[in-house]
């Protein structure tokens, strides 16, 4: 198949969905759909419920670059535990927009709260899908340059909002690779 030349599916489409169950942030949904072939079939997913009116995104990830005088530039991870998957995951900071929030405002109060840094805001980016074939979930990634000469960054104080365990990790640009594919989980 030529990938330039991929063309979408027009003849599928959601006929209904239904809510099946509802919890604190969560739904589980199951939607009747028509595929490309005009069979009625279904689909269980889980949405999310907090998205802002105001928003077409959910949350924002957080791409970071910490500059400093005479060092090297670093990206800024963190790890938590993620109950999910019941380990420790390495990943971008991260977080839920709220109701009359921006995402690069909501990157910005997430971002301080998780690792302590104040940023500037470089880029947002668009929506895109976390995960479309199980949720509804969307997100912007946006960059964030740190000044890690500026006194505010030089001491960090995180603001943890629910008391997450959640450490921050300097990886030079350059050991990136490196530090992902050496990162094993830590569990409990």
């Amino acid at each position: 198949m030529d990938s330039t030349k991929l063309e979408e599916d027009t003849c599928s489409k959601c006929l209904k969905t239904e809510v099946i169950g509802t919890g604190n942030w969560l739904e589980l949904g199951k939607i009747t759909y028509e595929n490309s072939k005009g069979k009625e079939r279904t689909w269980e997913s889980f949405n999310r419920i907090t998205r802002p009116k105001t928003s077409d995104t959910d949350s924002v990830s957080i791409l970071a670059i910490l500059k400093r005088t005479l060092r090297r530039d670093c990206y800024i991870l963190v790890s938590k535990f993620r109950p999910p998957v019941n380990a420790f995951t390495i990943e971008l900071p991260s977080g839920l927009i709220k109701e009359g929030e921006t995402p690069a405002n909501a990157a910005l109060r997430q971002f301080q709260v998780e690792t302590g840094y104040v940023g500037i805001v470089k880029f947002v980016g668009p929506p895109l899908a976390v995960d479309p074939g199980l949720s509804n979930t969307t997100m912007r990634i946006v960059t964030v340059e740190i000044d890690g000469d500026n006194a505010a960054n030089l001491r960090q104080e995180k603001r943890s909002e629910d008391q997450d365990i959640i450490k921050v990790h300097r990886v030079p640009v350059s050991d990136l690779l490196e530090k992902l594919i050496g990162t094993k989980s830590e569990k409990d």
